[in-house]
C-alpha cells in the first residue's frame, strides 16, 4: 500500500514519541499472523533503498482494528502498527519472524 509523504511522517512521528507495546496487548488471529510472517518474509527479502512500505496484513472481526507491517526508507527495521478505527493506536518493533 503506498501512502503519501505526510502519512510516512506521521507513522515515524508516531514511532519515535510513543511507546512501544507489548505482545499481550495484541490479538491477532492466528490466519493473520500467518499472513504477517508472509508478508514481514517479502518485506525483509525485497527492500529497498529510499523507500518506505507499509502493508495492512490483518484485522479484527468487525473491522475496527487493522495490524500492518511498516518499514521506513532507509531502514531495515519493521514496526508492526496498530490502527483503531483510522487512528494510529499502538507499534512495537518486529525484529524477526519468529515473532509470528
Amino acid at each position: 500500500m503506498s501512502l503519501s509523504k505526510e502519512q510516512y511522517e506521521t507513522l515515524d512521528k508516531f514511532i519515535a514519541d510513543k511507546t512501544p507495546c507489548t505482545d499481550d496487548s495484541l490479538a491477532i488471529s492466528n490466519n493473520d499472523l500467518i499472513n504477517g510472517k508472509q508478508i514481514y518474509d517479502e518485506m525483509k527479502a525485497n527492500m529497498v533503498d529510499g523507500e518506505a512500505e507499509y502493508t495492512i496484513f490483518g484485522e479484527d472481526g468487525m473491522g475496527y482494528t487493522c495490524y500492518a507491517l511498516y518499514r521506513p526508507a532507509n531502514s531495515e527495521k519493521i514496526y508492526l502498527i496498530v490502527v483503531w478505527i483510522q487512528g494510529l493506536r499502538m507499534w512495537m518493533e518486529i525484529k524477526d519472524n519468529t515473532w509470528f
